[in-house]
């Protein structure tokens, strides 16, 4: 099997807020880390028109089924200013 790229679904959410939390530790911004799984669940999985942005899960034949890397940005048909 072959690394994959493919769209978080819910499931993720905790694999997803882990990765978060070891990127804050490593530039040592866990002080201003938020995230929380309720958090990412309304902001990536809610209603449609309520999702602030998207992920991409990485997966390697190594660890199947467990992702081991994310791309997370805003999503853009979502108006967040005036």
């Amino acid at each position: 099997m072959p690394s994959m790229i493919r769209p978080a679904i819910e499931q993720d959410v905790p694999a997803i807020l882990a990765m978060i939390r070891e990127l804050a530790d490593y530039e040592h911004l866990t002080h201003a880390c938020i995230a929380t799984e309720e958090l990412l669940r309304e902001h990536l999985f809610g209603p449609p028109e309520d999702r602030a942005a998207e992920v991409l899960i990485a997966e390697v034949p190594e660890h199947p089924g467990q992702p081991v890397g994310y791309a997370l940005w805003r999503s853009e048909e979502r108006r967040v200013w005036k």
